[in-house]
């Protein structure tokens, strides 16, 4: 029997050598010396864990190379649901799978969701079965993690091979990357450049309010709504967007990031401005560490002005960590999931009409100006038979609820109008729905046509607008614009 120190040293040959054998089986990826080292960098980190817990190199071993064929499991499901693959921040984003399983893993059709249950479970209940109480190769493993990760020797590491991999990804590209050199050496080059990203400075953006600016703002997120006329499931576009539409300060397609998921990436840009070009790898998880963009923020440079911020969402506020994020935004208020106890319900969310009328509520308590961000929860999948509509499928409850959600767009218009006071009103898609009784044409779940409605509405009468296509953090500049004097006159 091999002594424990040898037992460490041969599953941590055996987890080298396996991952990359299967990996060249699986994907046969190119590997210049800086993406084998983010391969392993990545791989020998699930090792040293699962010696960690179990005690056990040969077995951690074996669930090393396990991870890979999750990986490419993983990658599969996701590019066919929403034409990305699985990128890095998607490993802390899947332990927010247990815990809001209704919204994550319930929005998958049942085949995806039994593949994607069995391989997240599968790989804690076989370590489990495989602990021991061996405490020689968890030192091992805890020293070299260390060494791996973390202190001057993980620093040095993550400069060392961010300086050969920027040449080779200087912006990211996931499904080039890995088509070309793997996902596991994708996933691992892509956390170390963004752990090597610099500090953004936003020290030159416009803080000095022009002398119409509006003293009421709101900004509504509205969930999944999009145009059911361009995804093919009805022939009548939203009736209040089409009766606003005359009146609209702009208007159009919003080209958002993400194809029914990733609520955050449309939310941070409207928030901040910041397009995916300027947040670099931040954009695919934009909160996981969304304090840095601070400065940016439209709450935060309204707060400094005077402006009252609040910030609405019915649904938990640990989600996608907007109970840190968005107090760093400059939010003075969040009102969460435990703040509309009581509130009407339609389906499972707390409905749009009852998040509309708090709005117009918290705007009347509010004295002086008041910058608004409301995120609704009523359109969220997944859409089940019979949810709302009886005996109708998927697209037919999606359609009542995007009904509801468009109501409240001419109703929030109403109400603001009817308040007497100088507003602006944007109201817009987070993204499309996956409605699993429809498939859209081909052509719109490529990322360049991913698209949502987007109005921008002001108490100022505006003429006739065209409607243009625009990001989210175009039409966030554009609504800054209405309220902050450009640079080169406010000095």
């Amino acid at each position: 029997m091999l002594e424990p120190w040898a037992t460490f040293l041969l599953g941590t040959i055996l987890a080298v050598v396996g991952v990359e054998v299967v990996e060249r089986l699986l994907a046969r990826p190119r590997s210049p010396l800086a993406l084998l080292a983010a391969r392993q960098r990545t791989m020998l980190t699930f090792f040293f864990w699962a010696v960690l817990v179990t005690g056990a190199p040969i077995r951690s071993a074996g669930l090393a190379v396990a991870v890979i064929l999750v990986m490419h499991v993983a990658t599969r499901i996701k590019q066919a649901m929403i034409s990305e693959p699985l990128v890095f921040s998607d490993f802390r984003l899947a332990l927010q799978t247990f815990r809001y399983p209704a919204i994550t893993i319930g929005v998958l059709p049942w085949p995806q969701r039994i593949v994607s249950v069995v391989v997240l479970g599968s790989i804690p209940v076989v370590g489990a079965f495989g602990i021991t109480a061996e405490i020689l190769p968890r030192i091992l493993a805890a020293g070299l993690l260390l060494a791996l990760r973390h202190g001057p020797s993980g620093r040095w590491i993550v400069a060392t091979l961010a300086g050969r991999l920027r040449p080779l990804m200087p912006a990211p590209d996931p499904v080039a990357h890995i088509g070309r050199y793997g996902v596991a050496a994708t996933i691992g080059a892509y956390r170390v450049l963004w752990q090597s990203a610099p500090e953004p400075d936003f020290s030159g953006l416009p803080r000095i309010l022009r002398p119409d600016a509006p003293k009421v703002v709101v900004l509504v997120q509205s969930e999944s709504y999009c145009d059911p006329v361009r995804l093919g499931i009805s022939g009548e576009a939203p009736a209040a967007l089409t009766a606003l539409v005359p009146r609209a300060l702009a208007h159009g397609d919003l080209a958002v990031s993400g194809d029914g998921a990733y609520t955050i990436r449309t939310e941070m840009a409207m928030l901040t401005g910041l397009s995916d070009e300027e947040l670099g790898f931040d954009r695919f998880d934009p909160y996981r560490r969304g304090e840095r963009f601070a400065g940016a923020s439209l709450a935060r440079r309204l707060a400094a002005k005077g402006y009252r911020t609040l910030f609405l969402h019915p649904f938990h506020a640990g989600f996608y960590r907007r109970d840190a994020v968005m107090p760093a935004l400059g939010f003075e208020r969040f009102l969460d999931i435990d703040d509309f106890v009581g509130a009407p319900h339609v389906g499972p969310h707390v409905s749009d009409a009852a998040l509309a009328e708090r709005i117009l509520a918290e705007i009347d308590a509010t004295a002086g100006p008041v910058f608004v961000y409301a995120v609704t929860m009523e359109n969220h999948g997944p859409w089940h038979d019979g949810r709302i509509v009886p005996g109708a499928g998927a697209s037919a409850q999606y359609l009542a609820h995007l009904a509801n959600g468009d109501r409240t767009l001419g109703d929030l218009a109403a109400g603001l109008a009817a308040r007497g006071q100088s507003w602006l009103l944007a109201f817009f898609g987070d993204h499309p729905p996956i409605l699993p009784d429809h498939s859209r044409p081909a052509e719109q779940t490529t990322p360049a046509e991913q698209t949502t409605p987007h109005i921008l509405l002001t108490s100022n009468a505006a003429d006739p607008s065209p409607a243009l296509r625009r990001t989210p953090a175009e039409l966030s500049r554009l609504i800054a614009g209405r309220i902050f004097e450009p640079v080169s006159n406010a000095g």
